[in-house]
């Protein structure tokens, strides 16, 4: 049972990672596109 569950939790926690990974990638890609469209603007 303990096997188990420890291969839930790696599961999930690679999970998580990659959710949190896309989620910062994407929103520094969205922050430097705004940085971008500013600077062409000023």
């Amino acid at each position: 049972m303990k096997k188990g569950l420890k291969m839930t939790e790696q599961f999930a926690l690679s999970v998580i990672a990659v959710v949190v990974c896309a989620f910062v990638g994407g929103a520094m890609l969205t922050l430097g596109i705004l940085a971008l469209l500013f600077k062409k603007r000023g």
